[in-house]
């Protein structure tokens, strides 16, 4: 298996440039593309969008919003993004078709090249108290806001806690 190679094609729909499938987060150094929009505070992110080379892009940083949306088996419908853009500033996309983003404190980045659409990339920020669920056992405080509490004891309380949250 030595010396071999593989290529895969992904179809994309092709869109007005400043789309989100124009936009590749890449790691700062190597340009090893990043799978995950979700970065811990104070990462610096290289996005790839060579589409818009030479640009000048719109970046909005949003706060986070510490509201919880409505359980899913309440009459109340969730709000939408109330909360204001925190700070605007503008990004140069170089030559190469890169630019660079700070995720700084918790909350998120939107970037766009338009301020008549909302078409771009977005960068989210996560702050520790964000629920992290890396095992079965992870999911039981989040699991909580959207179970009724007959729901949530026969999870808790069960032997494979994992098996009894896929059931």
């Amino acid at each position: 298996y030595r010396e071999q190679e593989s290529s895969v094609l992904l179809e994309v729909k092709h869109g007005p440039p400043g789309g989100r499938q124009y936009f590749l987060p890449v790691a700062p150094t190597g340009g090893l593309p990043l799978f995950d929009d979700h970065q811990p505070p104070g990462t610096e992110v290289r996005v790839r969008c060579e589409a818009l080379a030479g640009q000048t892009l719109i970046a909005e940083r949003h706060l986070p919003t510490y509201r919880l949306p409505p359980p899913v088996f309440s009459a109340n419908s969730p709000s939408g993004l109330a909360n204001a853009p925190d700070s605007v500033f503008l990004v140069k996309v170089d030559a190469d078709g890169l630019l660079t983003l700070n995720t700084g404190s918790a909350g998120f980045l939107h970037v766009r090249s338009d301020t008549s659409t909302m078409e771009g990339y977005t960068l989210f920020t996560l702050s520790e108290a964000y629920p992290y669920v890396r095992q079965g056992t992870d999911m039981l405080a989040p699991l909580r806001y959207i179970t009724s509490m007959q729901e949530y004891d026969n999870i808790r309380q069960a032997d494979n806690v994992r098996s009894q949250v896929e059931a």
